[in-house]
């Protein structure tokens, strides 16, 4: 009996690998077609969860104005308007106007945030001293060297 590759295992080889690989981009179409119509235009409901993550990771309230999401080519981008970080006494201690985030496919293969693109527009950042000379950068206290310059 003749096999088109020679041997019965290379051509089930063969078999194999095609199906995975249909099965893959299968995958690959349907998570498209959910994050583009789905999941994206959806991203303010998701606003909420976002300040609450934001605030968790740097330890001080976080605001969004604005989260909106949509497709740029095959990555999904992500739009923040009006995110800024308080002080401890509720003032903004960093503004951003505008933050775009272009999440990279390679997230799925590292299992951790991968951004192929991140772009802060009008940073405002405070910095301030208090009546005791303390210097407060972002709302935290920059802590003095001993025997380094007031």
């Amino acid at each position: 009996m003749k096999y088109l590759f020679g041997h019965p295992v290379t051509a089930r080889l063969l078999r194999i690998l095609v199906w995975t690989f249909i099965a893959a981009a299968l995958l690959f179409c349907t998570l498209q077609l959910l994050l583009r119509f789905v999941l994206l235009p959806q991203a303010d409901r998701y606003r909420a969860d976002v300040e609450r993550a934001l605030s968790q990771a740097v330890h001080r309230p976080v605001v969004i104005g604005k989260l909106s999401g949509r497709m740029q080519g095959i990555r999904p981008r992500l739009e923040l308007a009006g995110l800024s970080i308080k002080d401890d006494a509720g003032r903004n201690a960093l503004s951003l106007d505008n933050v775009t985030a272009i999440v990279g496919w390679s997230s799925l293969l590292k299992l951790s945030p991968y951004l192929h693109l991140l772009q802060i527009d009008a940073p405002v950042l405070d910095v301030r001293r208090d009546a005791a000379g303390q210097i407060f950068v972002a709302g935290m206290p920059i802590k003095k060297e001993p025997g380094g310059p007031d």
